[in-house]
């Protein structure tokens, strides 16, 4: 959770490289960017973390490897529904061998999200036997979160969330 432009992206997609360089596979589902985009987004966390790690040698065979373990569909517009994504994954798993340990859905909120559809995206991920990740936009002003619990709009979906990470930005 966190608000606008603060990097729930960026850390959804750090989520994503970790299981990856763990050995796991990756579905992410953008609803709001092209393939290329969520491409970009993990080629260029990738490359700073090598970096950082004075690994950068070692670049092409671990992009290689996140490449072969990572699969990302883009639904853009209003194309995404729980009935596709169950048939991406049927499809991945008979024609790939391809069974998710993670999976995001990288969308811009939860604010039109309707609980069914989260409840649905839960039931799957765990009938899959993976680990469902998504973001929410949460607002500066507006209402406040009740001693407890989640802020909105995420207090909507409260008993369906195992973990929930707020990120803050730091001024």
């Amino acid at each position: 959770m966190a608000r606008a432009g603060v990097g729930k992206t960026a850390f959804l997609v750090g989520i994503g490289l970790d299981a990856l360089l763990s050995g796991h596979e990756v579905l992410h589902v953008s609803l709001h960017s092209t393939v290329e985009k969520a491409r970009a987004w993990y080629d260029d966390i990738l490359a700073e973390m090598l970096r950082r790690e004075r690994k950068l040698e070692d670049a092409a065979a671990v992009q290689l490897e996140v490449e072969r373990r990572r699969h990302i569909h883009a639904y853009r517009g209003r194309s995404f529904t729980v009935d596709r994504l169950r048939q991406a994954l049927e499809l991945l798993g008979e024609a790939m061998d391809f069974r998710p340990h993670v999976i995001i859905v990288d969308n811009p909120g939860l604010e039109g999200v309707e609980r069914d559809m989260v409840q649905a995206m839960r039931s799957l991920a765990i009938e899959a036997g993976a680990e469902l990740w998504m973001p929410c936009r949460i607002h500066r002003e507006g209402p406040q979160a009740l001693p407890g619990h989640l802020p909105p709009p995420a207090d909507r979906f409260e008993d369906l969330v195992d973990l929930a990470i707020r990120l803050d930005p730091c001024e």
